[in-house]
């Protein structure tokens, strides 16, 4: 029998959900891989349509392996919303707690 999923798991709706969005707003499908829950670190007041308005301690759904890397921007849902918000907003400067927790990635 398969594992119980964890209660921060992303259900597979919120799975269909971001990929459906993604694809959405990007025009493409993209190569999916593991969704994770984040919690923001700070606000963000989007300035341009594609990017999405979020509160210090919101719960986001993004892709796993997009946290790392450069400065820049990352594509996350939230609830009925989506878009891209800045990456340093969700990862804290050397922080090992990212208060990050796996969802599955569900293919739909």
């Amino acid at each position: 029998p398969a594992p119980a999923a964890s209660p921060d798991a992303a259900s597979v709706k919120e799975s269909a959900s971001y990929w459906n969005k993604r694809k959405a707003a990007e025009g493409i499908e993209v190569d999916r891989g593991p969704l994770c829950r984040i919690k923001a670190r700070r606000a963000h007041v989007p300035t341009e349509a594609m990017e999405m308005r979020m509160r210090k301690g919101d719960t986001l759904i993004v892709k796993r392996d997009e946290l790392d890397g450069e400065p820049g921007w990352i594509f996350a849902t939230k609830g009925g919303d989506a878009g891209y918000v800045p990456r340093a907003c969700l990862v804290g400067d050397n922080s090992p707690d990212r208060s990050v927790s796996f969802a599955a990635g569900a293919a739909v």
